[in-house]
């Protein structure tokens, strides 16, 4: 993947296919996401330190550090979702599971081709 290192994706991979599932309102959402930046832009996979420390409410920050505790721990047993990074110069990158960017991509080309036929009336 694009600029992480072979942990940062495996850790990626854990989160996604162990608590993308679990997301289901803001808090959860913001849990999720603070868990991502903290795997994308630390060395490690604590948020009371390094280069990414969670500031938030106090839940969220909890239930972020929860999941990386255990996606992180020597016996996980979770699985591991492959992850693709969608990566532009000037824009956020985006990870998306590895068959969902493949499907994207299907998707992309189909709009496009629709697009253009539309305003020929075809």
């Amino acid at each position: 993947m694009h600029g992480f290192t072979a942990l940062q994706e495996v850790l990626l991979g854990r989160l996604w296919n162990s608590y993308q599932g679990a997301v289901i309102d803001p808090a959860t959402s913001g849990a999720f996401q603070m868990a991502v930046w903290e795997l994308a832009f630390d060395a490690g996979a604590d948020l009371s330190s390094g280069n990414f420390t969670g500031n938030g409410g106090a839940g969220i920050v909890a239930t972020s550090q929860s999941w990386l505790n255990a996606i992180n721990a020597p016996g996980y047993s979770g699985g591991q979702a492959p992850i693709s990074v969608l990566h532009h110069e000037s824009a956020q990158d985006q990870l998306v599971p590895a068959p969902g960017s493949i499907a994207l991509l299907g998707m992309g080309g189909v709009l496009l081709t629709k697009r253009r036929r539309l305003p020929n009336g075809k």
